[in-house]
């Protein structure tokens, strides 16, 4: 508590450090250094920062509110994210084995993670005309708010299918057209399978075809940043010919019945990728993407 730290420990707190420690610091250090001049927005929406924040850049770049946009996400673990966490038995380790294992048997929970990640994005006849080479395009990214509960996920995943028919609808595409799906499974029991229930409402049959891996069980959980790690390794899946494994996979959950890349990365040609984000608070996006 408050009271509880004392004079002495407020004392040795830093006046110079505290202006880094706001919401939009990072968006301002990122700005500064690259001299980036006009309107600078923070937008915080648990797991699916990064995709709101892709979304509004996008916007901005549709209304001619700006020519180039950096989109960038960050998050760093704290104590009281951690204790946080931990309190709640939301973490790997609480009660079972501390291991990031999406789709596992043993999955009972994430592993925390920081990570930062920027990207510039503009409108195709704009990087044509400074001859730019292109990672990849954006051909969707929608998001929506299902209203259910503050720290809950809704148990069939209703507006996360929502999100995904939209995203692929509005990419204008076909089910057939998606050669990977960037997942956001976890490791935790109830996100990880809602996400293969919805991915097997939206692509029926066809999902056993599609590649669907977890790079979390390498990078962790950096939840406001996770979609922007999970669009950097969709761009890489395209640009290399190979896509990231799900690690750590040792026996299938039989509710999670899906070829998520087990433990060794695998070459294919990728062209179009779906990339879903949602997490507890009732958040949910998605995004196509292609080269």
């Amino acid at each position: 508590k408050f009271q509880e730290l004392g004079k002495e420990t407020l004392d040795f707190a830093s006046p110079a450090l505290f202006p880094s420690t706001v919401l939009n610091a990072t968006s301002s250090h990122v700005s500064i250094y690259f001299n980036a001049q006009g309107f600078n927005t923070t937008v915080c929406s648990g797991y699916t920062s990064f995709l709101e924040a892709l979304r509004y850049g996008m916007l901005a770049l549709a209304t001619g509110k700006a020519k180039h946009v950096l989109v960038g996400c960050v998050e760093a673990l704290s104590y009281y994210l951690y204790g946080g966490f931990y309190r709640l038995g939301y973490m790997a380790g609480v009660k079972g084995e501390a291991i990031s294992c999406p789709f596992d048997k043993r999955h009972n929970g994430p592993v925390l993670g920081e990570a930062a990640a920027v990207f510039l994005i503009e409108k195709e006849k704009t990087a044509m005309e400074r001859q730019a080479k292109t990672l990849a395009k954006v051909l969707s990214v929608e998001s929506f708010f299902d209203a259910h509960r503050t720290g809950k996920i809704h148990q069939h995943g209703e507006g996360f299918e929502k999100v995904v028919r939209k995203a692929l609808n509005s990419a204008d595409i076909g089910l057939t057209d998606v050669d990977y799906i960037s997942s956001c499974a976890n490791s935790t029991v109830e996100l990880d399978r809602i996400e293969v229930k919805v991915m097997k409402k939206v692509f029926a049959n066809r999902l056993k075809d599609i590649p669907m891996s977890s790079i979390k069980s390498m990078m962790g959980e950096s939840i406001s940043a996770s979609a922007g790690l999970q669009i950097a390794s969709a761009i890489g899946a395209m640009q290399n010919g190979f896509i990231a494994p799900t690690i750590n996979y040792k026996d299938s959950d039989p509710e999670c019945d899906i070829d998520c890349v087990p433990n060794i990365a695998r070459e294919k040609k990728v062209k179009l990728a779906l990339v879903n984000s949602f997490g507890p608070g009732a958040f949910n996006s998605a995004a196509v993407i292609t080269n």
